[in-house]
């Protein structure tokens, strides 16, 4: 099932549960992952995980719920743990959904992953520290291209869809002069 038809299947279950208003984002991410450790590439892996959020009010009373999974059977007994949150919860009359109706489609990043570009840059890194700081050694270095694909949908009609990726990057080093050692 695609994203939107999981969102707007989310959105009908919560309102025949009695959900006077929701919202409901589904996300599915790619992560590619880059690992130097120790000197030398050690792994190169790429996951994918997808995500389901879902906020209903009934009487101001709001329930959320998260959950890993995108199927149906799932779904059901995430709304209706959503539903049984809310009418459990302290009503609030500042909570509300957005009521801007319509439809929004943000892109930003580039598709697909450029995993030779990602290591050479890896390496360009390596190389210049080296360079310039010596007394810098690195534990590990992660390297990583995350891409994201997600629709929101409301009760209202709105529909935003976003289509975004980035490269992520996280050095641990330490750094040695004579005989003393900074921590990681």
């Amino acid at each position: 099932m695609d994203k939107c038809k999981v969102a707007s299947y989310a959105l009908q279950q919560a309102k025949a549960l009695g959900a006077d208003e929701a919202e409901c984002a589904v996300n599915e991410k790619e992560i590619t992952e880059l690992y130097y450790e120790s000197g030398k590439i050690s792994m190169v892996r790429t996951n994918f995980n997808n995500a389901l959020s879902l906020k209903i009010l009934k009487d101001k009373r709001k329930g959320t719920v998260s959950l890993n999974s995108l199927d149906a059977s799932d779904i059901d007994f995430a709304v209706r743990q959503a539903v049984e949150n809310a009418e459990h919860a302290e009503p609030d009359e500042a909570e509300g959904i957005c009521d801007r109706s319509g439809r929004s489609d943000f892109r930003r990043g580039k598709t697909p992953v450029d995993l030779d570009r990602l290591y050479d840059r890896l390496a360009e890194f390596l190389a210049c520290s080296a360079d310039e700081y010596p007394e810098i050694s690195f534990d590990s270095v992660i390297a990583k291209y995350i891409y994201a694909d997600s629709v929101y949908l409301n009760t209202n009609d709105t529909e935003l869809y976003e289509d975004a990726c980035l490269y992520e990057f996280s050095p641990m080093y330490m750094a040695r002069e004579g005989s003393m050692t900074s921590s990681f």
